[in-house]
């Protein structure tokens, strides 16, 4: 335990790592390829500090999200979204 008055606060941090990939046939060219999951980022993580006393509480809270796919453009273009 803290000594006062640091006593109060608190810290919660999480990290997420994703490594997924997933096999696609392109439509067109029947070619096998290897993609990144759509929508979904390969790191997130997020940190909260709070103060608690009594009846009285605050939290400060920071969320990262890296780049992520929205949608694949595949051959010749075409939009061709994953299910």
């Amino acid at each position: 335990m803290l000594p006062a008055p640091f006593n109060r606060f608190g810290l919660q941090t999480n990290l997420t790592l994703i490594d997924y990939e997933q096999e696609v046939t392109d439509p067109l060219s029947r070619e096998q390829i290897t993609l990144m999951a759509e929508e979904t980022s390969k790191r997130t993580y997020n940190a909260t500090l709070y103060y608690e006393y009594e009846k009285f509480s605050a939290r400060f809270s920071y969320n990262f999200r890296e780049r992520y796919i929205k949608e694949f453009y595949l051959s010749f273009g075409v939009n061709w979204a994953l299910a």
